[in-house]
């Protein structure tokens, strides 16, 4: 099997993620909202655990999920945020 390689100049490079953690911000904890770095729903942290953050929401239907995400794939989200996106 033979592994494909490939190389970028700086310019092809788009920046996808800009809100990479400031040390000084609180991590997250219960109760706040997040939303995924890649968009969606937003949600409610229920646990977290070593860099792990379990999460719950509702979809349209009104029925409750819950998943488990990584820390870096979340991003802290606002109330007015979660009402502008309503």
């Amino acid at each position: 099997m033979k592994i494909k390689q490939a190389s970028f100049s700086p310019a092809e490079l788009e920046v996808v993620r800009t809100n990479v953690p400031n040390a000084r911000e609180p991590r997250l904890a219960i109760g706040n909202f997040v939303s995924l770095n890649s968009g969606g729903a937003p949600m409610i942290v229920v646990e977290t655990s070593q860099g792990i953050v379990t999460t719950a929401w509702r979809d349209r239907a009104g029925k409750t999920h819950e998943h488990t995400f990584p820390n870096q794939c979340l991003k802290r989200t606002t109330i007015d945020d979660i009402q502008s996106s309503i």
